[in-house]
């Protein structure tokens, strides 16, 4: 009887154990992804004059990198300064700086390297500028505006 029991409890727990399982596979495609925000949509100097010699614009643009891969940022002029009445000054007396270093001028077609990084995280990186024009009595006087563009490219 002790064995018939043993033989019946071993097939019972068999027929609980029993069962089927499967498995299927998860996919997706986390896409690369950047951003740019800016603290300002235009960099105004102000009013200026030429016994003023150099503008120095602390902190006046703040740019917001966001990006879940490796990134670089460039900056760089469209054109020269230049006023609606066709004056120009010379972009190289535009010069900009990160942090506390040291600034370096602009150049038309050529892109200066800002930052870079890794992937940022939630929160972003941002990077300060500061900018410093000069200025002297040959310029003639008006409103000059010109383009900046900065460029976000991944890095691999």
């Amino acid at each position: 009887m002790n064995r018939l029991a043993f033989v019946i409890l071993v097939l019972f727990s068999l027929s609980l154990s029993a069962g089927y399982t499967a498995e299927t596979g998860v996919t997706f495609d986390n896409q690369e992804v950047m951003m740019l925000e800016f603290s300002s949509n235009n960099l105004d100097l102000g009013e200026i004059k030429p016994d003023m010699k150099e503008i120095m614009k602390v902190k006046g643009l703040t740019v917001k990198v966001k990006s879940n891969v490796k990134w670089i940022l460039t900056i760089e002029p469209l054109d020269n300064l230049s006023s609606v009445e066709g004056n120009t000054i010379d972009i190289q007396r535009f010069q900009f700086r990160t942090g506390k270093g040291v600034f370096e001028p602009f150049v038309i077609n050529k892109p200066s390297t800002i930052a870079s990084g890794e992937p940022t995280g939630d929160l972003g990186e941002e990077i300060t500028l500061d900018f410093m024009l000069k200025i002297n009595w040959d310029d003639p006087a008006g409103r000059y505006n010109t383009k900046l563009r900065f460029t976000l490219n991944s890095l691999y």
